[in-house]
């Protein structure tokens, strides 16, 4: 799975212990860009990287939505990473 350059740079201001807060338009990858680089951490079992992601949703559809996409995320990580 290939990132955008704005979803790197995200991954790497995370691995280096910074927050961040993501904002842009509808359908531009944030889901990704936020999720990636914890489930790729918790997939290597990396100890030095957060275990908790705090992603908000402004509606439970939203809610439902997201923790499908982010299931399909983690599947591609662990065949990515496999």
């Amino acid at each position: 799975m290939e990132l955008y350059p704005y979803q790197k740079r995200v991954a790497k201001l995370l691995r280096t212990g910074k927050s961040v807060i993501l904002q842009a338009p509808t359908g531009s990858g944030k889901t990704i860009a936020a999720i990636w680089p914890y489930l790729e951490s918790w997939d290597r079992q990396a100890t030095d990287f957060p275990r908790k992601c705090i992603y908000v949703v402004p509606m439970r559809v939203l809610a439902v939505c997201r923790r499908t996409q982010i299931m399909y995320i983690s599947i591609r990580i662990y065949r990515h990473c496999a």
